[in-house]
């Protein structure tokens, strides 16, 4: 799937909310798969949207 141009600003703000988030699940005990993080990346970058990486996790837990 070809890239969505996103700005540098919008891929810093997702950055810093997928860092609270990450550090949110291991103050919680819990770890973050590289493949959930490879997913993260991906989202950032703007490679995929919301509803793909929704639909993507989703599919991780059906399959988990």
């Amino acid at each position: 799937m070809p890239s969505t141009m996103i700005s540098e600003e919008e891929q810093n703000r997702r950055r810093e909310s997928w860092r609270q988030a990450n550090a949110s699940v291991r103050i919680e005990g819990g770890t973050i798969s590289e493949e959930y993080q490879a997913l993260q990346e991906r989202h950032i970058r703007g490679e995929i949207s919301r509803a793909a990486l929704r639909a993507e996790l989703d599919e991780m837990d059906r399959i988990g």
